[in-house]
Protein backbone atom coordinates (compact mmCIF):
# COMPACT_ATOMS: atom_id res chain seq x y z
CA UNK A 1 0.00 0.00 0.00
CA UNK A 2 0.99 3.62 -0.45
CA UNK A 3 0.52 4.47 3.25
CA UNK A 4 0.32 2.96 6.72
CA UNK A 5 -0.85 4.22 10.09
CA UNK A 6 2.42 4.53 12.01
CA UNK A 7 2.10 3.89 15.76
CA UNK A 8 5.79 3.34 16.55
CA UNK A 9 6.08 6.81 18.09
CA UNK A 10 3.66 5.89 20.87
CA UNK A 11 6.41 3.93 22.60
CA UNK A 12 8.28 7.17 23.30
CA UNK A 13 5.29 9.44 23.92
CA UNK A 14 4.88 10.45 20.28
CA UNK A 15 1.76 10.59 18.15
CA UNK A 16 -0.09 8.38 15.72
CA UNK A 17 0.44 9.50 12.12
CA UNK A 18 0.32 8.37 8.53
CA UNK A 19 3.54 7.38 6.84
CA UNK A 20 4.17 6.87 3.14
CA UNK A 21 5.53 3.48 2.19
CA UNK A 22 8.17 5.28 0.14
CA UNK A 23 9.39 7.06 3.30
CA UNK A 24 10.11 3.84 5.20
CA UNK A 25 13.85 3.09 4.95
CA UNK A 26 14.71 0.30 2.53
CA UNK A 27 15.61 -2.88 4.34
CA UNK A 28 13.23 -2.26 7.25
CA UNK A 29 10.91 -5.18 7.96
CA UNK A 30 7.34 -3.91 7.65
CA UNK A 31 4.98 -5.93 9.82
CA UNK A 32 1.44 -4.59 9.86
CA UNK A 33 -2.10 -5.51 10.82
CA UNK A 34 -5.26 -4.55 8.98
CA UNK A 35 -8.54 -3.43 10.50
CA UNK A 36 -11.81 -4.91 9.25
CA UNK A 37 -14.68 -2.72 10.38
CA UNK A 38 -18.10 -1.36 9.49
CA UNK A 39 -18.09 2.27 8.45
CA UNK A 40 -21.53 2.85 9.93
CA UNK A 41 -22.50 5.56 7.47
CA UNK A 42 -20.04 8.44 7.55
CA UNK A 43 -16.75 7.54 9.20
CA UNK A 44 -15.73 10.19 11.77
CA UNK A 45 -12.10 10.08 10.68
CA UNK A 46 -11.00 9.95 7.05
CA UNK A 47 -7.96 11.04 5.12
CA UNK A 48 -8.93 13.64 2.53
CA UNK A 49 -6.94 15.86 0.23
CA UNK A 50 -7.41 18.71 2.70
CA UNK A 51 -5.99 16.87 5.73
CA UNK A 52 -3.47 14.48 4.15
CA UNK A 53 -0.55 16.77 4.98
CA UNK A 54 -1.74 17.06 8.60
CA UNK A 55 -2.23 13.30 8.95
CA UNK A 56 1.33 12.71 7.75
CA UNK A 57 2.49 14.80 10.71
CA UNK A 58 0.02 13.78 13.41
CA UNK A 59 -3.44 12.31 13.88
CA UNK A 60 -4.89 13.88 17.06
CA UNK A 61 -5.76 11.27 19.65
CA UNK A 62 -9.09 12.99 20.33
CA UNK A 63 -10.21 12.43 16.74
CA UNK A 64 -9.48 8.69 16.62
CA UNK A 65 -12.69 6.60 16.81
CA UNK A 66 -13.09 3.93 19.43
CA UNK A 67 -12.68 1.00 17.03
CA UNK A 68 -9.47 2.48 15.62
CA UNK A 69 -8.12 3.12 19.12
CA UNK A 70 -8.81 -0.46 20.14
CA UNK A 71 -6.99 -1.74 17.05
CA UNK A 72 -4.00 0.46 17.91
CA UNK A 73 -3.92 -0.94 21.46
CA UNK A 74 -4.00 -4.52 20.15
CA UNK A 75 -1.26 -3.83 17.58
CA UNK A 76 0.91 -2.31 20.30
CA UNK A 77 0.35 -5.33 22.54
CA UNK A 78 1.51 -7.58 19.68
CA UNK A 79 4.62 -5.45 19.14
CA UNK A 80 3.51 -4.38 15.64
CA UNK A 81 4.27 -0.82 14.55
CA UNK A 82 1.99 -0.31 11.56
CA UNK A 83 -1.71 -0.64 10.76
CA UNK A 84 -3.60 -0.43 7.51
CA UNK A 85 -7.06 1.15 7.91
CA UNK A 86 -8.94 1.84 4.69
CA UNK A 87 -10.50 5.19 5.63
CA UNK A 88 -7.13 6.57 6.76
CA UNK A 89 -4.68 4.99 4.32
CA UNK A 90 -6.65 5.81 1.17
CA UNK A 91 -7.34 9.45 0.28
CA UNK A 92 -11.12 9.16 0.21
CA UNK A 93 -11.90 12.13 -2.05
CA UNK A 94 -9.14 11.39 -4.57
CA UNK A 95 -10.61 9.05 -7.24
CA UNK A 96 -7.19 8.22 -8.67
CA UNK A 97 -5.72 7.27 -5.28
CA UNK A 98 -8.85 5.32 -4.35
CA UNK A 99 -8.79 3.33 -7.59
CA UNK A 100 -5.07 2.57 -7.30
CA UNK A 101 -5.22 1.47 -3.66
CA UNK A 102 -8.49 -0.47 -4.02
CA UNK A 103 -6.86 -2.55 -6.75
CA UNK A 104 -4.21 -3.66 -4.23
CA UNK A 105 -6.62 -5.23 -1.70
CA UNK A 106 -5.57 -8.71 -2.79
CA UNK A 107 -1.99 -8.11 -1.65
CA UNK A 108 -2.75 -5.73 1.25
CA UNK A 109 -4.80 -8.26 3.20
CA UNK A 110 -2.70 -11.28 2.27
CA UNK A 111 0.48 -9.45 3.30
CA UNK A 112 -0.71 -8.52 6.79
CA UNK A 113 0.37 -10.38 9.91
CA UNK A 114 -3.31 -10.58 10.81
CA UNK A 115 -6.61 -8.78 10.47
CA UNK A 116 -8.23 -7.29 13.56
CA UNK A 117 -11.96 -7.63 12.94
CA UNK A 118 -14.40 -5.42 14.84
CA UNK A 119 -16.83 -8.25 14.26
CA UNK A 120 -19.76 -7.13 16.41
CA UNK A 121 -19.43 -3.34 16.08
CA UNK A 122 -21.87 -1.48 13.85
CA UNK A 123 -19.61 1.54 13.25
CA UNK A 124 -16.15 2.91 14.01
CA UNK A 125 -17.50 4.54 17.20
CA UNK A 126 -19.65 1.63 18.29
CA UNK A 127 -18.85 -0.98 20.90
CA UNK A 128 -19.32 -4.69 20.20
CA UNK A 129 -22.80 -6.20 20.30
CA UNK A 130 -22.98 -9.98 20.64
CA UNK A 131 -25.31 -11.58 18.11
CA UNK A 132 -25.61 -14.68 15.97
CA UNK A 133 -23.08 -14.95 13.17
CA UNK A 134 -25.28 -13.91 10.26
CA UNK A 135 -26.62 -10.84 12.09
CA UNK A 136 -23.18 -9.68 13.23
CA UNK A 137 -22.80 -6.26 11.59
CA UNK A 138 -19.44 -6.96 9.98
CA UNK A 139 -20.72 -10.05 8.17
CA UNK A 140 -23.46 -8.15 6.35
CA UNK A 141 -20.99 -5.78 4.61
CA UNK A 142 -19.68 -6.27 1.09
CA UNK A 143 -16.07 -5.12 1.50
CA UNK A 144 -15.64 -7.38 4.52
CA UNK A 145 -16.12 -10.50 2.41
CA UNK A 146 -12.77 -10.34 0.62
CA UNK A 147 -11.05 -8.88 3.68
CA UNK A 148 -11.99 -12.03 5.58
CA UNK A 149 -11.18 -14.50 2.84
CA UNK A 150 -7.82 -12.94 1.95
CA UNK A 151 -6.47 -12.49 5.48
CA UNK A 152 -4.06 -15.19 6.72
CA UNK A 153 -5.29 -14.81 10.33
CA UNK A 154 -8.18 -12.97 11.95
CA UNK A 155 -8.62 -11.83 15.53
CA UNK A 156 -12.35 -11.24 16.01
CA UNK A 157 -13.16 -8.70 18.72
CA UNK A 158 -16.49 -9.68 20.25
CA UNK A 159 -18.47 -8.17 23.10
CA UNK A 160 -17.27 -10.70 25.67
CA UNK A 161 -14.17 -12.35 24.23
CA UNK A 162 -11.69 -12.72 21.38
CA UNK A 163 -12.05 -15.35 18.67
CA UNK A 164 -8.98 -16.56 16.79
CA UNK A 165 -9.35 -17.79 13.22
CA UNK A 166 -6.55 -18.95 10.93
CA UNK A 167 -6.12 -21.66 8.29
CA UNK A 168 -5.27 -24.32 10.87
CA UNK A 169 -7.29 -23.33 13.92
CA UNK A 170 -10.48 -21.78 15.20
CA UNK A 171 -10.59 -21.07 18.93
CA UNK A 172 -12.33 -18.90 21.48
CA UNK A 173 -11.00 -17.20 24.56
CA UNK A 174 -13.67 -18.90 26.65
CA UNK A 175 -13.33 -22.32 25.05
CA UNK A 176 -17.00 -22.32 24.07
CA UNK A 177 -18.31 -24.15 21.02
CA UNK A 178 -18.73 -21.63 18.23
CA UNK A 179 -21.77 -23.39 16.83
CA UNK A 180 -23.63 -21.71 19.70
CA UNK A 181 -23.06 -18.39 17.94
CA UNK A 182 -23.91 -19.51 14.43
CA UNK A 183 -26.91 -20.74 12.53
CA UNK A 184 -26.12 -24.41 13.08
CA UNK A 185 -26.02 -25.00 9.32
CA UNK A 186 -23.25 -27.44 8.53
CA UNK A 187 -22.95 -26.32 4.91
CA UNK A 188 -21.61 -22.89 5.85
CA UNK A 189 -18.03 -22.05 6.81
CA UNK A 190 -18.67 -18.98 8.97
CA UNK A 191 -17.10 -20.31 12.15
CA UNK A 192 -14.51 -22.72 10.84
CA UNK A 193 -10.78 -22.50 10.14
CA UNK A 194 -10.08 -20.28 7.14
CA UNK A 195 -8.94 -23.31 5.16
CA UNK A 196 -12.64 -24.16 4.80
CA UNK A 197 -13.07 -21.01 2.71
CA UNK A 198 -10.89 -22.59 0.03
CA UNK A 199 -12.26 -26.11 0.35
CA UNK A 200 -14.11 -27.22 -2.74
CA UNK A 201 -17.77 -27.87 -1.80
CA UNK A 202 -18.95 -31.46 -1.87
CA UNK A 203 -20.58 -32.46 -5.16
CA UNK A 204 -24.28 -33.22 -5.41
CA UNK A 205 -25.13 -36.85 -4.51
CA UNK A 206 -25.22 -38.13 -8.09
CA UNK A 207 -21.64 -39.33 -8.62
CA UNK A 208 -21.35 -38.33 -12.29
CA UNK A 209 -20.08 -34.78 -11.97
CA UNK A 210 -17.18 -33.62 -14.11
CA UNK A 211 -14.22 -33.25 -11.71
CA UNK A 212 -13.37 -29.97 -13.43
CA UNK A 213 -16.60 -28.47 -12.14
CA UNK A 214 -15.64 -28.82 -8.47
CA UNK A 215 -13.44 -25.73 -8.19
CA UNK A 216 -16.00 -23.73 -10.12
CA UNK A 217 -18.62 -24.50 -7.48
CA UNK A 218 -16.31 -22.82 -4.98
CA UNK A 219 -16.49 -19.65 -7.07
CA UNK A 220 -20.27 -19.64 -6.97
CA UNK A 221 -20.23 -20.18 -3.21
CA UNK A 222 -18.24 -16.94 -2.98
CA UNK A 223 -20.45 -15.05 -5.44
CA UNK A 224 -23.64 -16.10 -3.63
CA UNK A 225 -22.32 -14.93 -0.28
CA UNK A 226 -20.96 -11.66 -1.66
CA UNK A 227 -24.05 -10.60 -3.60
CA UNK A 228 -26.19 -11.03 -0.48
CA UNK A 229 -24.20 -8.33 1.32
CA UNK A 230 -24.58 -4.56 1.55
CA UNK A 231 -22.28 -1.67 0.62
CA UNK A 232 -22.16 1.87 1.98
CA UNK A 233 -21.49 3.03 -1.59
CA UNK A 234 -23.29 0.77 -4.11
CA UNK A 235 -20.82 1.74 -6.84
CA UNK A 236 -18.17 -0.27 -4.92
CA UNK A 237 -19.88 -3.51 -5.90
CA UNK A 238 -17.22 -4.61 -8.40
CA UNK A 239 -14.07 -3.14 -6.76
CA UNK A 240 -15.06 -4.77 -3.44
CA UNK A 241 -14.91 -8.19 -5.11
CA UNK A 242 -11.82 -7.59 -7.24
CA UNK A 243 -9.45 -9.26 -4.80
CA UNK A 244 -11.45 -12.47 -4.95
CA UNK A 245 -11.22 -12.54 -8.75
CA UNK A 246 -7.42 -12.41 -8.47
CA UNK A 247 -7.45 -15.03 -5.72
CA UNK A 248 -9.58 -17.45 -7.72
CA UNK A 249 -7.44 -16.94 -10.83
CA UNK A 250 -4.41 -18.05 -8.79
CA UNK A 251 -6.29 -20.95 -7.25
CA UNK A 252 -7.76 -22.28 -10.49
CA UNK A 253 -5.28 -21.15 -13.13
CA UNK A 254 -8.30 -19.98 -15.12
CA UNK A 255 -9.04 -16.68 -16.89
CA UNK A 256 -11.89 -14.39 -15.78
CA UNK A 257 -14.56 -13.33 -18.26
CA UNK A 258 -16.76 -10.64 -16.68
CA UNK A 259 -17.45 -12.58 -13.50
CA UNK A 260 -17.42 -15.99 -15.21
CA UNK A 261 -14.47 -18.28 -16.06
CA UNK A 262 -13.26 -19.31 -19.51
CA UNK A 263 -12.35 -22.99 -18.92
CA UNK A 264 -15.89 -24.07 -17.96
CA UNK A 265 -17.77 -21.17 -19.52
CA UNK A 266 -20.90 -23.21 -20.44
CA UNK A 267 -21.25 -24.17 -16.77
CA UNK A 268 -20.90 -20.58 -15.63
CA UNK A 269 -23.48 -19.37 -18.13
CA UNK A 270 -26.13 -21.45 -16.32
CA UNK A 271 -26.36 -19.11 -13.29
CA UNK A 272 -29.70 -17.69 -12.11
CA UNK A 273 -30.91 -15.06 -9.64
CA UNK A 274 -32.69 -15.05 -6.31
CA UNK A 275 -34.27 -12.25 -4.31
CA UNK A 276 -31.87 -10.57 -1.89
CA UNK A 277 -32.39 -11.95 1.61
CA UNK A 278 -33.98 -15.21 0.43
CA UNK A 279 -32.16 -18.52 0.66
CA UNK A 280 -30.26 -19.05 -2.62
CA UNK A 281 -30.24 -22.28 -4.54
CA UNK A 282 -27.17 -23.79 -6.18
CA UNK A 283 -25.59 -21.48 -8.78
CA UNK A 284 -27.75 -18.49 -7.92
CA UNK A 285 -26.82 -14.91 -7.16
CA UNK A 286 -28.74 -12.00 -5.65
CA UNK A 287 -29.98 -9.33 -8.03
CA UNK A 288 -27.87 -6.19 -8.06
CA UNK A 289 -29.79 -3.26 -6.48
CA UNK A 290 -31.88 -1.09 -8.80
CA UNK A 291 -29.75 2.00 -8.08
CA UNK A 292 -26.87 0.33 -9.92
CA UNK A 293 -28.74 -0.20 -13.18
CA UNK A 294 -26.91 2.72 -14.84
CA UNK A 295 -23.60 1.11 -13.89
CA UNK A 296 -24.49 -2.37 -15.13
CA UNK A 297 -26.70 -1.73 -18.16
CA UNK A 298 -23.68 -1.59 -20.48
CA UNK A 299 -22.65 -5.13 -19.49
CA UNK A 300 -23.83 -8.12 -21.53
CA UNK A 301 -26.85 -9.95 -20.13
CA UNK A 302 -25.02 -13.29 -19.92
CA UNK A 303 -22.99 -12.22 -16.86
CA UNK A 304 -24.37 -12.03 -13.32
CA UNK A 305 -22.66 -8.63 -13.07
CA UNK A 306 -25.43 -7.19 -15.26
CA UNK A 307 -28.22 -8.24 -12.89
Amino acid sequence: PARFVDIRGLRSGGAVKLIRFADIPQGDVISYVTLSHCWGGVVPLRTLKANLRDHLKKIPKSSIPRTFSNAIILAQALGIGFLWIDSLCIVQDDPSDWETEASKMHTIYRGAVLAIAATSSKSSNDGPDLSTYQSLPIHTRGWIFQERLLSPRILHVMDDEFIWQCHALLDTESGRCLRERGTGRNDEYQWEPLSAVYTVPRPPPRGDENPGFATDRLWWTWVQSYTDRKLTYPTDIFPAFGGMVKQFAELSGDEPVLGLWRRELPLHLSWSTHTLGCAPGAGTVARIPAELRALTEALPSWTWMSM
